[in-house]
């Protein structure tokens, strides 16, 4: 009788353990899935949502599931708020784009006559 108990109890611990290291593989393929959508949509590039994004609940509603949508609006509303409340941070002006930086440059030197 201990035997067969023994048994059983060997076969559930096995059958627990293969259940667990299936479940950490597949939590592992779902967080390099995650990586790669992350960095070809590139939200790494963005770095106040992306340990948000990296550490979202897995879920079987894709690769982000539905937390990516809440986490990417509440980020616009922060950004909003942050416009409203300091609108000169916000405002910069424009760069203007030299067409030729080397010739404006050169232009500014004169070589001296020989």
């Amino acid at each position: 009788m201990d035997k067969s108990v023994q048994t059983v109890r060997d076969l559930f611990h096995m059958s627990n353990k293969a259940l667990d290291q299936a479940g950490r593989a597949g939590a592992f393929h779902h967080l390099v899935r995650r990586k790669a959508a992350v960095t070809d949509t590139f939200l790494s590039t963005l770095k106040d949502i992306h340990s948000k994004v990296m550490f979202l609940p897995l879920s079987s509603e894709g690769v982000f599931g539905s937390g990516l949508h809440s986490k990417l609006t509440s980020r616009k509303e922060q950004k909003d708020q942050m416009n409203d409340l300091m609108p000169e941070f916000f405002d910069k002006p424009e760069r203007k784009f030299v067409s030729n930086a080397y010739d404006t440059v050169r232009s500014a030197y004169k070589k001296p006559r020989l």
